[in-house]
């Protein structure tokens, strides 16, 4: 698993699959891009935290910031709003993640 977090800090929990070296997200896009109503037009910036951790920021082709507070409240989502070290199952390098 591996948790990205918006910049309002709430995070979605998405499985994974290694193949070889590579790391390939298995589902939950499309329920985050159900939740910010992102649509093929809509510009994410993915940024390494650390272990299994990243921090998203999306942006529409203008380059302006979308509006993160309109997804609370979607009623499906049942995320936490921080990280903890002892959440992680396993411990990876930023080696490990190919996007």
């Amino acid at each position: 698993m591996i948790k990205v977090m918006d910049p309002e800090g709430r995070i979605h929990m998405l499985p994974i699959e290694r193949i070889e070296k590579d790391v390939f997200i298995k589902s939950g896009i499309g329920h985050v891009m159900d939740f910010y109503e992102l649509e093929t037009n809509h510009i994410l910036h993915v940024h390494y935290l650390n272990r299994n951790k990243f921090e998203f920021k999306a942006f529409n082709l203008s380059g302006e910031k979308i509006d993160y507070i309109k997804g609370m409240n979607n009623s499906t989502w049942e995320g936490s709003s921080q990280f903890s070290e002892s959440d992680d199952d396993e411990a990876h390098d930023e080696d490990d993640y190919h996007f």
